[in-house]
């Protein structure tokens, strides 16, 4: 089935993060870039991931995961052990 375009990869980037921001200096562009090549089940794991340690990274007392930064999917990339073609850094 092959890897989705890029258009397609924004969707699925939108949609894994609903209702989860992206913190103010990193857009699903700059996510876009660095994980292009990824699958989508996997683009999915690394998301939700992603969002458990931006909720770590707030502390026990957070009601709500913060915005994410790009070190959460860096962690959530490791710990996923993803295979792509294209991670860039």
């Amino acid at each position: 089935l092959g890897v989705p375009d890029d258009a397609g990869y924004l969707r699925l980037i939108q949609g894994f993060l609903h209702p989860i921001r992206l913190a103010d200096d990193f857009t699903p562009a700059d996510l876009l870039e660095r994980v292009r090549g990824i699958a989508p089940a996997d683009l999915q794991a690394v998301t939700n991931t992603a969002k458990r340690m931006g909720l770590n990274r707030a502390g026990l007392d957070a009601e709500r995961v913060p915005p994410l930064i790009w070190a959460d999917f860096e962690e959530a990339l490791k710990r996923n052990r993803v295979l792509f073609s294209n991670l860039r850094h």
